[in-house]
C-alpha cells in the first residue's frame, strides 16, 4: 500500500482531503501541460517560494464539523428507569456524523474534480455553446433522452433517424451529472 495516499497527506499536513485532491490534480495538469508544450507559468511557483519560503507549513487542522441540533427533551423517569437509560455522548454523536458527512463530501468533490479536469467524460464538450457552437453533424443531432415518471423506461439516446440506442459510458456520466442527488442538506 502506498504510504502517501490522500488521507495520509491530509493528516500529515493538517488539511482537508479535498484540498489534497485539488493540489494533486493541479500537479497532474501541470505535468500534462509541460508534456504537451503548453505554457504552465513556472515563474509563479518561484514567486510563491520567494514570498512564503521553501518550506511547507502545516495547516490549521481544518476539518468538517457536523451541525447536530440539540433540543431539550424532558421525560419523567423513575429512579430505576433513569439508571437503565443510556445518555448518548454528544461528542461521539458529532464525531460519527461528521465522519459520515466528510466521506460523502470528499466522494462528491472527487467525482466533480475528475469530471472538471477531464479524467472522466473525455468525449463530453466542456466549452459553453456561446463560445463556440458545435458544428451540426451531416446526419443530424442525437439527443440524450431521460423519460420522466415513476414507471419511466431508462434513459436512452435518440438517433437522427428515429431509432434508439443505449447511452455510452460518457453519456451515462452526463445523465448522472444532471441528476439531483437525493440526500439531506449538509450545513
Amino acid at each position: 500500500m502506498d504510504r502517501w495516499n490522500v488521507a495520509a497527506l491530509a493528516e500529515h499536513f493538517a488539511i482537508r482531503r479535498e484540498r489534497v485532491l485539488a493540489i494533486l490534480a493541479l500537479n497532474r495538469l501541470e505535468k500534462e501541460a509541460i508534456e504537451q508544450g503548453k505554457p504552465h507559468f513556472p515563474e509563479l511557483r518561484e514567486l510563491a517560494r520567494k514570498a512564503y519560503g521553501p518550506g511547507y507549513p502545516k495547516g490549521n487542522g481544518e476539518k468538517h464539523i457536523a451541525l447536530v441540533r440539540t433540543y431539550p427533551k424532558y421525560e419523567l423517569l423513575t429512579p430505576e428507569e433513569a439508571e437503565k437509560t443510556k445518555v448518548p455522548n454528544i461528542e461521539e454523536v458529532i464525531g460519527k456524523k461528521s465522519k459520515e458527512e466528510e466521506d460523502l463530501l470528499v466522494e462528491e468533490f472527487k467525482e466533480r474534480l475528475d469530471f472538471n479536469t477531464g479524467l472522466t467524460g473525455k468525449t463530453i464538450s466542456r466549452e459553453p455553446r456561446f463560445v463556440r457552437a458545435p458544428k451540426r453533424p451531416d446526419e443530424g443531432w442525437s439527443f440524450v433522452v431521460k423519460p420522466l415518471g415513476k414507471n419511466a423506461p431508462p434513459p436512452y439516446v435518440g438517433m437522427p433517424d428515429g431509432s434508439q440506442r443505449e447511452p455510452t459510458e460518457d453519456e451515462e456520466l452526463y445523465i448522472k451529472q444532471n441528476t439531483p442527488k437525493a440526500r439531506k442538506r449538509i450545513e
